[in-house]
């Protein structure tokens, strides 16, 4: 069978018609279309009920990667693509990425290129060359990935099904970890055209993931060290691998030296520290990992609130660094300077002055 077109739904009545008029609009239109309720308090099931051509199915209150993961299992279709409730397709998407991996066997997967809206406007959405280039899901391996967003990306259901598919126990990153594994049984390749919108808005499941960021990044840790684990049992400890162990170790320290910091744990928070300076092999990689530090523990707020967050953020991390951990504190002015923030005077601070300010700065939000 073709093409299945998944789409979790929790709450979603404000946006799942449109989203699903964009899939209706597809000038290769899904064979099936299925849409499953994550236990919505609005109306969005009952809207969905009312469109013909698609199935409603129920995966009450277990989170929308277990949703994906429900919906996955029965559908047919020898390929899938994941859509998110509030996303919409330009109406060449399918056409064009199903003709990519019709016309070549070697790719497992196809993903084109995003395009951020604001909620009440239309993305413009068409731009790009249409040329295809290789796309390596490990390419900014652990803190980012080139894959904007699930709704970007048609895999072949057999390389999906090879790895597992999405894991219902790593909601928010589960497509990350179905990336990095199912990379491993056959290459990505990247579609340059701009065929998803991506809405921005206050009820994004990115923000309420984000809402408790030190459990955040920990499920990140977990979730990016399960496929580190897989690409070792595929491709064994390789130069390429020790260098991936390398920056996961890295992301797991200084990830340790925010949880220290937070419990006030000072001596912890240097070890982690100079763990993360030991094993630290470029500017880049650290850019990375404090780029996802401060995404998830500086809360959505108006812009000078954030800013604010940030430099007391970033500002406790640079003084709960011991002094022999030059490396970090140098990248944490760089980051911070990069971001237009005043850190460059960062001296003399004592250690107990930074545990008391990212106590008060890292609580959940």
């Amino acid at each position: 069978m073709g093409i299945a077109v998944v789409i979790p739904l929790f709450n979603g009545a404000p946006w799942i018609e449109e989203t699903l008029e964009s899939v209706r609009a597809q000038t290769r239109p899904p064979e099936e279309v299925v849409v499953v309720d994550d236990g919505s308090e609005d109306a969005g099931p009952e809207i969905v009920a009312g469109i013909p051509g698609v199935r409603l199915l129920r995966n009450p209150s277990r989170g929308s990667t277990s949703a994906r993961r429900h919906g996955a299992r029965r559908v047919e279709g020898t390929y899938l693509a994941h859509l998110d409730q509030d996303d919409l397709w330009h109406p060449e998407h399918l056409r064009r990425l199903h003709a990519v991996l019709e016309a070549h066997g070697e790719f497992g997967a196809v993903a084109a290129r995003t395009v951020r809206f604001r909620d009440g406007e239309r993305p413009r959405l068409g731009a790009g060359s249409g040329s295809l280039s290789p796309l390596d899901p490990w390419t900014g391996f652990p803190a980012r990935c080139p894959i904007r967003a699930p709704s970007v990306v048609l895999m072949r259901r057999e390389v999906h099904d090879a790895v597992g598919g999405f894991d219902p126990d790593l909601a928010g990153i589960g497509d990350l970890v179905l990336y990095l594994t199912s990379s491993l049984e056959r290459p990505f390749v990247s579609l340059d055209l701009a065929t998803t919108g991506v809405r921005e808005h206050p009820r994004s499941q990115t923000r309420a993931l984000r809402a408790d960021g030190i459990a955040y990044l920990a499920l990140h840790v977990r979730g990016t060290r399960r496929a580190l684990d897989a690409r070792i049992e595929n491709q064994g400890t390789t130069p390429a691998v020790q260098r991936l162990q390398a920056r996961q170790q890295v992301l797991e320290s200084l990830v340790g030296l925010v949880r220290a910091a937070r419990e006030g744990r000072g001596e912890a928070a240097a070890r982690h520290a100079l763990d993360a300076e030991e094993r630290l092999s470029g500017p880049r990689e650290l850019d990375d990992v404090l780029s996802l530090v401060a995404r998830c523990m500086v809360p959505f707020s108006g812009k000078r609130e954030r800013r604010k967050r940030r430099f007391d953020l970033l500002e406790g991390l640079y003084d709960a660094c011991p002094p022999d951990a030059r490396g970090i504190r140098r990248g944490i002015v760089r980051y911070g300077s990069r971001k237009s923030l005043p850190l460059g005077a960062l001296v003399g601070r004592s250690r107990g002055y930074a545990l008391r300010l990212l106590a008060r700065n890292l609580r959940p939000f």
